[in-house]
């Protein structure tokens, strides 16, 4: 890679055009020159404006982790789609409990197997069901409306994903395809408009050991994935596990924007060197990558926030933040590491996400987003 001749954490950006469907596309590489993680300055760090959940807490601050869904609501208020238990928890700008909707079944507004959120053009929340094959639908006060036809692929999901509305009206959804994510956009009556390009591989390990719990434990983490999140402007992120370096695509596949940073380097504890020593003298065939990257996050002002793996836990609590432009901006640390499987949102203000607090308890953190 050919090095910047200007100042550390000064950026090179080069433009070039790529070929992705005939056409030509203009993509810029930039090269973040910081050799190391720096804090966000005090007006930039996100502050805690609250926490939901505990090991003794009410009911209604109960979820069953880790596949839950998170979305900031017009008003302030901030809704939780609890995947396992199969309702839709409504708190206010405050953190408040305000209403509980749903239950596990397959009748009009009870929910079978829910898979995110999205808020509407009318701001009504529609939530996905994959295995139903539609959408059901509530306004903002959590009163259930109606459902819409949803197309299911025969490859789909227990997991939440991220999706939205783009200001056209239409919905850009997500499946999993067989070479990885895909996305398509979707009429407010269900009917497909389009499928868009698939985001590439997820990589997903073939084989898995079976009679060692720490060992198999060591090779989930270890194995390199395709981490992504959707913009809503209309683009993907995305990173390899292994790496810090993020790709910005359209939703046709052209390659827009590539970042590049050299601050971060696989940080493994002695203990995980010896769990990967024994995992490649038995698996020799499997590609193993200490991960840097654990989970992406898109503001809607451009800003990209980058989960950072902690080499010695599961979970690390660090996040690069990097700016529209690409330039890299800083690090600050979250009050309780995020949950990747989960569904976070940004808006203009918040950060809502779930995290794993004492004793792996999922927790719902609002943060406010300054700067």
């Amino acid at each position: 890679m050919r090095r910047c001749k200007c100042a550390a954490m000064v950026l090179a950006a080069k433009f070039m055009l790529v070929h992705a469907g005939g056409a030509a596309a203009a993509q810029t590489v930039i090269l973040n020159e910081a050799r190391e993680p720096r804090p966000l300055g005090p007006e930039s760090t996100p502050t805690e404006v609250f926490r939901l959940g505990s090991i003794a807490g009410p009911e209604e601050t109960s979820f069953t982790g880790p596949n839950i869904a998170v979305s900031n609501g017009p008003g302030g208020e901030v809704v939780v789609l609890d995947h396992e238990a199969r309702v839709l928890r409504i708190f206010d700008a405050a953190g408040r409990f305000v209403r509980e909707v749903g239950q596990p079944g397959r009748g009009p507004g009870e929910f079978s197997f829910p898979s995110g959120i999205a808020w509407g053009p009318d701001y009504d929340i529609w939530i996905p069901e994959p295995f139903e094959a539609r959408y059901s639908i509530f306004d903002r006060n959590g009163d259930f409306l109606r459902t819409e036809p949803r197309a299911s692929p025969p490859n789909v999901s227990r997991r939440v994903y991220p999706l939205y509305f783009e200001a056209s009206g239409t919905l850009i959804d997500h499946f999993a395809a067989g070479d990885g994510p895909a996305f398509r956009r979707v009429e407010p009556s269900g009917k497909v408009l389009s499928t868009l390009a698939a985001l590439g591989s997820s990589n997903l390990p073939v084989q898995r050991p079976q009679s060692d719990g720490e060992l198999a434990d060591a090779y989930r983490r270890h194995t390199r994935r395709l981490i992504w999140a959707l913009g809503t402007d209309g683009t993907t992120w995305s990173a390899w596990s292994d790496e810090l370096r993020l790709v910005q695509r359209s939703l046709k596949g052209d390659t827009i924007r590539i970042v590049e940073a050299r601050h971060r380097r696989p940080n493994v504890a002695p203990k995980e060197r010896d769990l990967l020593d024994r995992l490649e003298r038995e698996y020799r065939d499997v590609e193993l990558a200490p991960r840097v990257v654990q989970s992406i996050h898109v503001a809607p002002d451009g800003r990209v926030l980058v989960q950072i793996s902690d080499g010695g836990r599961p979970l690390g609590s660090e996040v690069d933040v990097f700016n529209a432009d690409g330039s890299y901006a800083g690090t600050f640390e979250t009050p309780v590491p995020i949950q990747p499987l989960a569904q976070s949102h940004i808006s203009v203000e918040y950060f809502s996400f779930v995290g794993v607090g004492p004793y792996d308890i999922p927790v719902v953190v609002r943060l406010r987003l300054t700067g």
